[in-house]
């Protein structure tokens, strides 16, 4: 409903803690269960993609904030799915930026398409490891 929702709003921002929360029905709070929360899950990252295309189609800026954000991997792919805008925690910011301001923008779109065919959360952080390096700055 992501297009919908966007043709009565300004903008959209994605808080990725709730939304793998939410989706995966996993409390990263309790310890019985956190261990299944992921922000790898396709299903997670197949949501960001859908609201960053509804918010292309609409002409509306996606924001997305949380760990996500902050992780340099994850923000290559945010990029990638068309996300321009990123809060996070100060401490993150030099580092994620550093990973954004090295990358090749047109490469995370390509491995944004890939990602989204992806099965498996460990399928996908191995996949942009080896795209983008461990740190998410494209170097190995």
């Amino acid at each position: 409903m992501a297009k919908e929702f966007l043709s009565y709003f300004d903008f959209a921002s994605i808080g990725t803690n709730d939304l793998i929360q939410y989706t995966l029905a996993v409390d990263r709070g309790n310890r019985a269960v956190s261990g299944l929360y992921s922000p790898y899950e396709p299903a997670v990252l197949k949501l960001i993609a859908i609201t960053a295309e509804a918010g292309r189609a609409t002409g509306k800026e996606v924001n997305v904030c949380g760990e996500m954000a902050s992780n340099p991997l994850l923000a290559s792919l945010l990029v990638g799915f068309g996300i321009r805008v990123l809060s996070m925690e100060p401490r993150s910011i030099l580092k994620t930026k550093s990973a954004i301001i090295s990358m090749d923008v047109a490469k995370a779109k390509r491995a944004a398409e890939k990602v989204l065919e992806m099965e498996t959360p460990l399928e996908v952080e191995d996949f942009l490891k080896g795209e983008f390096g461990v740190d998410g700055s494209g170097g190995k």
